[in-house]
Order: structure tokens, then C-alpha cells, then sequence
């Protein structure tokens, strides 16, 4: 953004395109709402007064047509300001002005008089010609050092764009962590940073469509007027999506992002509730839900073995949280299983590793029966079509609601009144144990996003079931779950030697 020339001081003719000029200073006004680049900018209180004494001393208003003050352009030359308004008490090249200075000389004031008289210059003083001289060679030679300014103008900006650059390498950005892929890793579950940028392509993540989550207007009007209000964001939307990535990979609570991004509170907490609901609409648009020939198609070898008609593997899982203050929400949200008030889901996985059915979050203490019929996993099943099987844990005892739609529920055998399992009971036991285990698997890869490895608060209870929607959502673009066969095989070993 070009900088003003002329000091806007009434009866002031100071420019420093003068030869005579050049040795001035020159003075945008404080509160500035846009950066050099553009970019919008917070004004503090203090700058606001100050730029408003600034206008009240050089006795000039704001009015259209007549006088405004446009960022980088409106400036006073440093004729007004005595050697006690710049932070090194005298006025040097490149002086900087204290934060409260205000213009105090002027040709209408008492004080004008005690200006300090300029400095003597060697040579008569030469002001710049108001049109070029007809002499070819000084206006070639003029021209000569206009392109040697404008590139060394192009130089400043660049080394300028470097050491920005090495200031955002030294803070908490995901321009600090994008050439390592381990940090990636860490950081946002992603195995590497073009994986990152291909989610962020999928869901078509823009500034544009991001919209500030805010509360739905009552009026159509006041509806579009909100679509377009508010602040433009201080971080980029790659920068937003890494941000909410930490919070659920890492469970960062807001106000340590805060700290990292010098951010408040609200404005993270404003932040991840946006994305996480943008995520969880485009994400939950993916059809997940399995074909049964794609699934037959792609079914492990270790399957095709032993259980060669699974369509799918479900299994529950509890997450911990807050203790809420009401006694019957106290007593529907504790789990006799873990001891402790949970949220507990339905999930369910193709033989091949892959999430296929995503429930709600409901109160722990429902029953594994209870969250089938509600989770509407049987409206699905018609599409899984009769002749497949479904396997899963035996609290599943589930096996009457799907004799309708010719499904075989696959469960381990349940201890009778002998007091050891039969033999052909426990090797079915352990055949089920060694695929099924892979659905805990998943869960795992779930519960490695840390926002659920704490106690979800109840602040959290309005946004949970997103964020456990797309928590389970994005191990979709993490590596395949069964790639290593024999690494499986060694892993339910070990599992069921425990």
C-alpha cells in the first residue's frame, strides 16, 4: 500500500518528494483498521483516542467530499512534533513516535516559534521540477534511478516476506509442522500433509463456505444480512481446520489454543464449533454404508476362512463424561460397566477395516439391544439384503430382529449349566475373538482422537454427537486397518493370550 507524500497539516507545504523535504519524517495516522497489505486489524482503545487528538490539533474534520483520512496515504511531517514525541528523544532517520505523541506545532500556535531552526545543508536548495526537463540525458538518468528504487523496493519486500515467514516457523502454525509428517501425524491424526490438504479439497474448505457459527435470525432478511456480517478471521481456513484437527487429535483444551494463537477464549471455542460443524455436514454426505457385493469382493482372507458370509462387524463403545447436576440425568447417563456416567455409541465395520455405520451418542446406561432399535441400524439392514451375517459381541443378543430380514447373527456361544464351555463352544469363541477383534481395532483408532480420552464436560453436550461423528469419519483417511495380515495375526495372538 503506497504511502502519502504531502503533509496534510493546513498551511503546511512540507512533501517529501522535494528535494529539500527528504530529510523529514512523515507520519501516518495511529488506528489504522487495515494493515499495509490490506488485511483487517484490531484497534485498541488508546489508538482510537489518540488518533482522534491527532484530528482535534491539526484542526481538521472528517467530512465527505472535503477531508478523509485514508489508511497509509494521510500523513504529518515531523515540522509538527518536538523531539520529546519520538521514543529516542530526537527526531533521527527512521525515528518512531511514542504511542501517545500528539502534533503540538503548528503556524497557528504559540509554541510555532520555539521550533529548533533546521539544520544548515550544503547547496542551494533545489525543489522537484513540476514537469521533466527537456534534456534527454537527465531524464534518462532520472529514469535510471526510479528502476534502481523499484527494485530495491522489490528486494525489501521479499526479505520482508522471508523474515515473516521465519517469524510464523518460530510459533505454534501448521506452516511450522507441515514438512514433517510425524508431526503431522501427531498433531491431526493425518498421516501426511497432502492427505491433509486432500480432506480440506474433499470437503471444499473456503473462506466462502466456512460460515461463523451464529444463532438463526428470525427473519429471512436478517438471515442474509448475518450471512454476509462479522469480522473476517485472523487465521486462514487451513489454519482454522489444523486448530480444530489439535483440539480433537491432541484434546488442547481452548484456552492453551488460545495461548498458542494468541487468540481468546471465545474466539477458539467459536472457531472449532464452526468447523466441527462444517466437517460433520460434508462428511456426513459420504455414503458409508456398504455394498454387499463390494464387501464379498473385498472380504480378508481371514474371513473368507472361517466366516466367509459377514457383512459386518458392530460393537458398542462408552466414552466418560461429566457428572451432570440433575439427578435423573445422573442416574439414565451412569454405566454399572465402567462405574462411572458415559455416552455410549454404535458402531459398525466392514470385514475389510472400514466404518460403515456411525450411531448418536446416547446415555450409558441403555442396553446393547436398546441402542440397536434406536440408532435406526435396522432401517439399514434391508439394503444388506438376506443370505450375510452380522457379527458381534455376545451382549448383542439381538438375533429375533433380524430373522425378518433373513440376516444370521454371528455371536460367541454363551456358557451353559456345565461348568466349563464345551469344546466346540470355546474354539468357536476363539474363532470369532481372532475377526472381531479388528472392530476394537477401529475403536482405538477412534479413541486416539484425546478429545474423548478426558471426561467430556457437559459444555460440550450440544456439539458431541458431531464431533464423535467425525472423529469416526476421518479414520477413513488414516492408512488401511488390516494392511499387515501377519501383523493382525500377531496382534490377536498377543490379545488373546492377555
Amino acid at each position: 500500500m503506497p504511502e502519502g507524500d504531502h503533509c496534510c497539516v493546513p498551511q503546511c507545504t512540507s512533501d517529501r518528494r522535494y528535494e529539500e523535504d527528504k530529510i523529514l519524517l512523515f507520519h501516518i495516522f495511529p488506528g489504522s483498521p487495515v494493515t499495509k497489505k490490506g488485511e483487517p486489524r484490531e484497534v485498541s482503545n488508546v489508538e482510537k483516542e489518540t488518533r482522534a487528538k491527532w484530528k482535534q490539533a491539526i484542526r481538521r474534520e472528517e467530512k465527505p467530499g472535503e477531508f478523509a483520512i485514508t489508511p497509509y496515504v494521510t500523513v504529518v511531517c515531523s515540522n509538527h512534533f518536538t523531539d520529546d514525541d519520538y521514543c529516542r528523544g530526537e527526531k533521527t532517520p527512521g525515528g518512531r513516535l511514542k504511542s501517545k505523541a500528539v502534533p503540538s506545532i503548528f503556524s497557528w500556535s504559540a509554541s510555532s516559534g520555539s521550533r529548533r531552526p533546521p539544520e544548515r545543508r550544503e547547496g542551494p536548495p533545489c525543489k522537484r521540477p513540476r514537469e521533466p526537463k527537456s534534456d534527454k540525458a537527465k531524464y534518462e538518468a532520472e529514469k535510471k534511478k526510479c528502476s534502481s528504487l523499484e527494485k530495491e523496493l522489490e528486494e525489501l519486500k521479499a526479505e520482508m516476506y522471508d523474515m515473516e515467514v521465519e517469524c510464523c516457523l518460530n510459533l505454534f502454525s501448521l506452516a511450522r509442522f507441515e514438512s514433517n509428517a510425524s508431526d503431522i501425524q501427531y498433531y491431526t491424526g493425518f498421516p501426511t500433509i497432502e492427505v491433509f490438504d486432500a480432506c480440506m479439497a474433499f470437503m471444499q474448505l473456503s473462506d466462502e463456505n466456512v460460515i461463523s457459527f451464529r444463532s438463526k435470525p428470525t427473519d429471512a432478511p436478517s438471515r442474509r444480512r448475518a450471512r454476509g456480517a462479522g469480522r473476517k478471521n485472523k487465521l486462514s481456513v487451513r489454519e482454522r481446520f489444523f486448530l480444530t484437527m489439535v483440539r480433537l487429535r491432541r484434546g488442547t483444551d481452548f484456552r492453551m489454543l488460545g495461548d498458542l494463537y494468541l487468540l481468546d477464549t471465545a474466539t477458539v471455542s467459536r472457531i472449532v464449533q464452526t468447523m466441527i460443524n462444517y466437517i460433520y455436514l460434508r462428511l456426513g454426505m459420504m455414503p458409508i454404508w456398504p455394498d454387499p457385493e463390494k464387501v464379498a469382493a473385498n472380504l480378508p482372507d481371514v474371513f473368507k476362512e472361517l466366516y466367509p458370509h459377514t457383512f459386518m462387524i458392530i460393537d458398542a463403545t462408552e466414552i466418560k463424561c461429566e457428572v451432570a447436576s440433575s439427578l435423573p440425568v445422573q442416574r439414565q447417563l451412569y454405566s454399572s460397566y465402567k462405574s462411572h456416567t458415559t455416552l455410549k455409541g454404535l458402531i459398525g465395520m466392514t470385514p475389510d477395516g472400514a466404518v460403515s455405520f456411525i450411531s448418536k451418542l446416547y446415555a450409558g446406561s441403555i442396553s446393547d439391544r436398546e441402542i440397536v432399535l434406536r440408532s435406526h441400524f435396522l432401517d439399514m439392514l434391508p439394503a444388506a439384503g438376506s443370505g450375510c451375517s452380522i457379527m458381534a459381541d455376545k451382549g448383542f443378543d439381538i438375533q429375533d430382529l433380524f430373522v425378518e430380514y433373513g440376516i444370521k447373527l454371528i455371536i460367541p456361544p454363551f456358557k451353559k449349566n456345565a461348568q466349563q464351555m464345551a469344546h466346540d463352544d470355546v474354539q468357536k469363541t476363539q474363532s470369532i475373538a481372532h475377526v472381531r477383534i479388528h472392530i476394537e481395532r477401529l475403536m482405538e483408532r477412534i479413541k486416539e482422537f484425546q478429545v474423548f480420552s478426558k471426561v467430556v464436560p457437559v459444555s460440550l453436550f450440544p456439539i458431541v454427537d458431531q464431533m464423535w461423528a467425525v472423529c469416526a469419519l476421518l479414520t477413513l483417511f488414516q492408512g488401511p486397518l488390516l494392511a499387515d495380515q501377519s501383523g493382525d495375526d500377531a496382534e490377536v495372538e498377543a490379545g488373546e493370550q492377555m
